[in-house]
């Protein structure tokens, strides 16, 4: 990515009203453009930031000017991150493509909650399966202080 001088990059305030004015003309999916309308918020995964980055949509070492219309405000790590190609249409649809910090958010609550639910069920099964099987031993007579394996055999068949 070639570092173009900041006197000749619009500044971010400029780049941040082109985009409300013309984000979903432009491609946004209506989450993009919802963080586009936050000064300080990633138009790509919507982490707060107050030092957005002036991204080229078309890079500048392959043809894109420096016309506000071929810039975007993104946090360091989706700048690092983005496809640098000259496709204008990639950008946008990559954008679209990423999980927002909500998102991402959302799918790891999601993913602990199942983890304890699956966990709480284990243990729950646990238990209902120790107390089955300790009722049907009630009902069962050792030899020599112990169950016979066919005893076991036919417990853990009418369990």
């Amino acid at each position: 990515m070639a570092v173009v001088p900041r006197q000749n990059a619009p500044s971010k305030k400029m780049i941040w009203q082109y985009w409300i004015d013309n984000g979903i003309q432009r491609g946004l999916d209506d989450t993009r453009y919802d963080n586009a309308c936050d000064f300080n918020v990633c138009v790509c995964c919507g982490r707060e930031s107050s030092k957005l980055e002036r991204a080229h949509i078309i890079p500048h070492s392959l043809g894109g000017s420096n016309d506000v219309s071929n810039y975007i405000l993104l946090c360091s790590k989706c700048h690092r991150e983005s496809p640098d190609i000259a496709n204008e249409s990639a950008l946008i649809e990559w954008m679209n493509e990423q999980p927002t910090e909500m998102e991402s958010m959302l799918r790891l609550i999601q993913q602990e909650m199942d983890k304890y639910n699956k966990e709480t069920q284990m243990t729950v099964n646990e238990v209902l399966i120790k107390e089955t099987f300790s009722e049907l031993f009630k009902k069962a007579g050792t030899h020599g202080g112990r169950h016979s394996d066919a005893t076991k055999v036919y417990i853990i068949r009418e369990a």
